[in-house]
């Protein structure tokens, strides 16, 4: 799956970029630039991967487990590929070299092995407010409401300050690791599988389009009667707790 949109990207950069970026580019500013583009075009098909809940049935995959270490980082979904390569390809139309994109994108993938670890407790502040590292990707994997659907970025953690997703690991709240209905299997089929078999079968059970759109569209925790509730209504309805 990840050839096919790879092969994807070079047909769009080879018949439809609007330049070559890398003899327009100067070499440090077009690799600068080039790196920049990959780690926010992450950043988005990552958020959006929390927040439809089409995307998160290919995602869960990754946030299943109820540790957190390196092996954490290997547990991904063979269908996630599929809805988010797309967002990579808008910098093939801006004439972005599909090797050099391939290379990028698998440099800003390895720095994200890493962070996957409760052993490194905080990096220097400077790093902290620029980078993702370890509490910042701890919070991600929290299931806690006040750290669910934050810290979306890949090795930048600038882009959840910019769009308002960022949020920090609070030592009086530990994380709680797994996802909000844990599925209490090691199955390997089910554990591929399982969200993507229930949104199946809402959809079949669906009433309307309206329905059908939303159980495919709409956030994880989406019903049509409103009796279930996502991630962002239920943090809006939560009275702030004092931390005095």
């Amino acid at each position: 799956m990840r050839i096919l949109g790879v092969g994807i990207y070079g047909i769009l950069f080879s018949k439809f970029a609007l330049f070559d970026a890398k003899t327009s580019i100067p070499g440090w500013a077009y690799w600068l630039s080039l790196y920049l583009l990959v780690d926010l075009a992450y950043y988005w098909a990552h958020r959006y991967s929390h927040e439809i809940n089409l995307f998160w049935g290919g995602h869960v995959v990754h946030h299943q487990s109820e540790d957190y270490n390196l092996s954490v980082a290997l547990r991904q979904s063979s269908f996630q590929v599929v809805w988010t390569f797309a967002f990579s390809l808008p910098i093939a139309i801006l004439g972005y070299d599909t090797k050099d994109f391939v290379y990028v994108s698998a440099l800003n993938t390895l720095y994200q092995f890493w962070i996957h670890t409760e052993v490194v407790r905080r990096l220097p502040g400077p790093l902290e407010r620029l980078l993702n590292t370890p509490s910042h990707h701890r919070v991600h994997h929290g299931k806690n409401l006040a750290y669910l659907d934050r810290n979306h970025g890949g090795v930048l953690i600038v882009w959840d300050r910019l769009f308002g997703t960022f949020a920090a690991e609070d030592e009086r709240e530990p994380v709680r690791y797994g996802i909000t209905h844990d599925i209490q299997t090691f199955n390997p089929l089910r554990v591929a599988v399982h969200e993507l078999v229930a949104m199946a079968r809402d959809v079949r059970r669906a009433g309307s389009l309206r329905a059908v759109l939303g159980y495919l569209f709409a956030p994880p925790g989406w019903s049509p009667d409103g009796s279930s509730q996502t991630a962002g209504q239920l943090r809006r309805q939560q009275k702030p707790v004092s931390r005095g």
